[in-house]
């Protein structure tokens, strides 16, 4: 596995979680984050030499994104 996936994997396992429930676009609502984020991680561990499954890490890489926005200090929630 690339050394990017395992840094992508680490960030999502040590990331704390304040809330379960997500916009990640105008046309993606994530009402059960915790298990988003277990259900893509693990598909991504399992297929990530896979072009097939690269939706899974661009999904992820995606929710990292908002989430560190919405950890900003400008933002307030």
């Amino acid at each position: 596995m690339p050394e990017e996936i395992k840094q992508l994997k680490a960030w999502f396992q040590a990331y704390e979680l304040r809330f379960n429930e997500i916009r990640l676009s105008n046309y993606e609502y994530i009402f059960d984050l915790r298990k988003f984020i277990e259900v893509q991680v693990n598909s991504v561990k399992r297929n990530w030499s896979n072009p097939t499954f690269e939706p899974d890490i661009r999904s992820l890489y995606r929710l990292k994104k908002v989430l560190e926005e919405n950890d900003s200090p400008d933002n307030e929630y």
